[in-house]
């Protein structure tokens, strides 16, 4: 993000694309759906902005969540998914991961541990081999249940598992 040139950086519905904002004489305007530590070094560094007179803090901190969970059931009736999405750009390399449009049915929230997006996928791929599953994703542990049509199809299951990360 840039301060203290007359602008700063806007992410506007949950998306992936920031727009500058201009900097109203002295005022400068934060619009933002962040984490709370962020939006706090946001606000701090903005204090040794030269000229800077006020502050419109109009950012949304988003909501924690704990545990941090993910969960796809795949069945004959389809795939459900729950859960919560750090970023916006975790949401979208979910739904790429997956090859699914998971997006809407995992809100933003902080508290998400390190690799979270890339244990998702790996768990996610993981369901590809069975004939129905559920598998979780919560904080660093991840459970599969399911059922495989062979023992080659439960491997293949247990294969994708090795690409989550370690944690």
């Amino acid at each position: 993000m840039i301060f203290g040139r007359g602008h700063c950086l806007q992410r506007k519905q949950q998306s992936t694309v920031f727009k500058p904002v201009s900097k109203v004489g002295t005022s400068v305007f934060l619009e933002s759906l962040i984490p709370k530590l962020i939006r706090e070094a946001i606000l701090a560094s903005l204090d040794v902005v030269d000229g800077r007179r006020v502050v419109h803090d109009e950012i949304e901190v988003l909501p924690a969540a704990a545990p941090y969970v993910f969960e796809l059931t795949s069945n004959a009736d389809g795939i459900a998914a729950s859960g919560n999405a750090p970023t916006a750009i975790a949401q979208a390399a979910i739904d790429e991961g997956t090859g699914m449009d998971l997006s809407g049915d995992l809100p933003l929230a902080s508290g998400a541990p390190e690799g979270y997006p890339l244990a998702v996928i790996a768990a996610s791929q993981s369901t590809t081999a069975l004939i129905e599953s559920t598998v979780r994703v919560e904080d660093n542990t991840i459970t599969l249940k399911g059922l495989a049509a062979d023992p080659s199809a439960r491997d293949a299951a247990l294969t994708m598992l090795q690409f989550a990360p370690e944690g």
